[in-house]
């Protein structure tokens, strides 16, 4: 085990993982090394086939603004921990590591529908979203598997990922794949394209329900269930609101199939 720091200071190849002398100590990392991306030497790193070799961690310090992969190069990681606070533009294919990454923050978005760090893998257990601008399997045709996304800040798309699990206490996302179970404590969810939900919980924040596909069960214990945004056909099969809780639907777009409540609630209308 070694720890090593990347420099991109090679003369002839200051971009190339695969170059000993862009590290420090000199040499390539190997299996259970430590691996970090340092303020101190912000240079880029290029895409790189690296997922051969078993690292152990990989931390992308706050303060380093160098751009790690690329649109069309992908740097590819097998490690056992994955830390991003980075600044600069990055890509990042973690393989099928078992890994719960962190992201603190990133890069600015560049734009709509451009994100700070490009993440893929399918591998990924608990990924924790703290700040920044994350696209997970944000790119059309990329794939990705997560037991669960956690969300406390920041700016995440989810694109056709295969996700178990969302948690939200922060932020904002889009999500577009199907997910099991949904919770909101704070923060906005906007649902995508044809994405289904089994069972949302919305204890706080709001929960954009644009998606054309069908909320199984809705419990709406506080927060907002916003199903205005389109005139799309949805379908809610059980709705369970409750004191607190508030939704806003067109009925000649939105089916509520069934709905309960565990306490006495008073129902009122008004236009959008």
């Amino acid at each position: 085990m070694a720890d090593k720091i990347w420099l991109g200071t090679d003369s002839s190849s200051p971009t190339d993982f695969n170059t000993a002398a862009n590290w420090s100590p000199s040499g390539v990392p190997g299996a259970s090394d430590n691996v970090r991306f340092t303020a101190a030497y912000s240079n880029n790193c290029a895409g790189y086939d690296a997922s051969g070799t078993a690292l152990a961690d990989v931390i992308v310090e706050r303060g380093f603004s160098g751009e790690l992969g690329s649109a069309t190069a992908d740097l590819q990681l097998a490690c056992t921990y994955f830390e991003f606070s980075g600044e600069g533009v990055s890509y990042i294919d973690l393989g099928s590591s078992s890994v719960s990454p962190r992201i603190k923050t990133t890069a600015p978005g560049a734009g709509v529908g451009q994100y700070g760090l490009y993440l893929i893998g399918t591998g990924l257990s608990v990924l924790s979203v703290e700040g920044g601008s994350v696209g997970l399997a944000a790119i059309h045709g990329q794939a990705s598997t997560c037991t669960t996304v956690r969300q406390l800040g920041g700016d995440l798309k989810v694109g056709a990922a295969t996700v178990t699990n969302y948690e939200a206490h922060g932020g904002s996302a889009i999500v577009a794949c199907n997910l099991t179970a949904a919770k909101l404590y704070g923060g906005s969810l906007e649902t995508a394209e044809q994405m289904t939900i089994g069972t949302l919980t919305i204890e706080n924040g709001t929960c954009l329900a644009s998606s054309t596909g069908t909320i199984t069960t809705a419990n709406v214990h506080g927060g907002d269930l916003d199903m205005s945004g389109t005139g799309a056909a949805r379908t809610v099969s059980t709705l369970n609101l409750n004191p607190g809780g508030g939704i806003k639907y067109d009925p000649a777009s939105v089916t509520i199939s069934a709905q309960a409540s565990d306490a006495p609630i008073t129902i009122s209308t008004s236009g959008f």
